[in-house]
């Protein structure tokens, strides 16, 4: 079995709040890799999306708010999240005028992202695989972790026909709640 050890960088953000690096402006973040988006709440990180970055975890990220800022993206409510609840106050659906309202959470929740990426030059499937472990395990989990994490945008799974398997090791800069030390994929 395969040993892959993966450091996550972070956090990081996306718009530039001057406490937290911005992720644009990280060396490794032209790299491709895997990444998380979280939200603190009680001083832990809990984990939101898991995704991964084909050929640069910045232009992924790029896209991101482009799309969040085009309205194609549903977002929270700030006070809410705060408090450990995600409830979308704007869904793609909901229309302009939804968008327009709703505006102060968009930015809000784009302040308030904390992301997270390691750097993983493999191929592109083990990538993948990497992420739908990190999403299976949490979707397993169940509770809390499973209602914060975001289904709307999960990983496809990658083909079943792997080689080897892979032993993933995690180190991650701060508390994460759900976060597994290793996975199997």
């Amino acid at each position: 079995m395969q040993l892959l050890k993966l450091r996550l960088r972070g956090p990081m953000s996306l718009l530039d709040d001057g406490e937290r690096g911005n992720l644009f402006a990280h060396p490794d973040a032209s790299r491709p890799g895997i990444y998380l988006w979280t939200f603190l709440h009680n001083h832990c990180d809990r984990i939101n999306k898991v995704g991964s970055a084909e050929t640069s975890v910045a232009l992924a990220h790029a896209d991101h708010v482009a799309a969040f800022l085009r309205g194609e993206y549903g977002f929270h409510s700030a006070a809410e999240r705060e408090e450990g609840t995600l409830r979308y106050v704007y869904q793609p659906q909901d229309g302009v005028e939804a968008y327009r309202a709703e505006v102060s959470n968009l930015f809000a929740e784009l302040h308030q992202l904390r992301v997270f990426f390691a750097p993983v030059s493999v191929d592109g499937t083990l990538r993948s695989r990497i992420a739908v472990a990190l999403e299976n395990h949490i979707v397993t989990l169940g509770g809390k972790a499973r209602d914060w994490l975001d289904t709307t945008r999960l990983v496809h799974s990658p083909p079943a026909d792997v080689d080897e398997s892979v032993s993933v090791q995690f180190y991650r800069p701060v508390l994460m709640a759900s976060m597994p030390d290793e996975i199997s994929v």
